[in-house]
């Protein structure tokens, strides 16, 4: 007899799943760079530039979805910095107030190489597709 998971079990099994799809798509279509998977974030290294696609940190709600962020990371402090949110349901993205920050420390070729992250991201989702997680405060 096969055990009945619970709804948290069956939203951690949903959200396993799209992340390594999730994953997968974005290391396929980003060429020439080094990742590092982590449950909730992939960190992507190219020629020394260093960002982040990150979803929730601790709680996390696999149906009720609605943004993800598209981080760098800030050269003075080593901090990562919210650069864009991806807002999945509308396929669109705005850009944060921190992210100025990146925008003047960041040369015309490597901002290329973050928003060619974000577009990866949000090219991920398509309408009717499994969506992300969404953030919670």
């Amino acid at each position: 007899m096969e055990k009945q998971l619970t709804a948290q079990e069956l939203n951690e099994k949903k959200w396993k799943d799209h992340w390594e799809e999730m994953t997968s798509y974005i290391q396929s279509r980003i060429e020439g760079c080094s990742y590092v998977k982590d449950t909730f974030s992939l960190g992507i290294c190219k020629d020394g530039i260093f960002c982040q696609v990150r979803g929730a940190d601790k709680v996390f709600k696999f149906d009720n979805n609605g943004r993800m962020f598209v981080k760098a990371i800030n050269r003075r402090s080593g901090n990562f910095v919210k650069v864009y949110e991806c807002l999945i349901s509308d396929r669109t993205y705005k850009r944060l107030s921190p992210s100025h920050i990146i925008h003047k420390q960041y040369s015309e070729k490597e901002l290329i190489f973050l928003q060619d992250i974000k577009n990866v991201v949000l090219d991920f989702y398509r309408p009717n597709s499994i969506k992300f997680i969404t953030d919670n405060f």
